[in-house]
């Protein structure tokens, strides 16, 4: 215990050390609350091209069984997620109209993107078009070329595969 000039009693630092301690915990609150402080990144997922028969890959549920293409049958296959960076974390960055967030890798459509169907050891290019709108779609149309075999056969464009059935 110490004694002030005025004679009246004190503990120690310890109540001067609580109170900073104190008031350091609430400016740190308020200012979370005030939207001062904000994280510098934010993250999410990143998913890849898909692909159906037919309409979006995102309207159709994934097939149970492989698509059946039949010869002389005009078929078109559809594509989503077809670009370049991948737009799956934000650097958060405060400003004087609020914070905004830009993303790291920013995406775009990719162009000349090439549908091939693949059976056995045999590769046929199917058609070749460039991605566009919010989803980066593409389709392709196209009728198997004459030399396919009967049996499974997988269509593929970039990262993107799906698995066929010539009867």
């Amino acid at each position: 215990m110490l004694l002030t000039p005025t004679g009246a009693r004190r503990h120690g630092g310890q109540m001067g050390r609580h109170r900073k301690l104190a008031w350091v915990i609430a400016t740190a609150v308020v200012a979370g609350a005030l939207g001062l402080v904000v994280p510098s990144r934010a993250s999410g997922s990143c998913v890849g091209p898909a692909l159906a028969v037919g309409s979006s890959p995102s309207a159709s549920p994934t097939p149970q069984r492989p698509e059946v293409i039949q010869h002389g049958q005009a078929v078109t296959v559809t594509g989503e997620g077809f670009h370049r960076g991948c737009a799956d974390s934000y650097s958060v960055r405060p400003g004087c109209h609020g914070s905004s967030a830009e993303p790291d890798d920013p995406e775009a459509p990719l162009a000349d993107v090439q549908l091939t169907l693949h059976q056995q050891s045999q590769t046929w290019v199917l058609g070749t078009a460039n991605a566009t709108g919010e989803h980066y779609s593409t389709s392709w149309t196209w009728q198997l070329p004459s030399d396919v075999q009967p049996g499974p056969a997988e269509l593929r464009a970039g990262s993107a595969t799906l698995t066929v059935a010539i009867p």
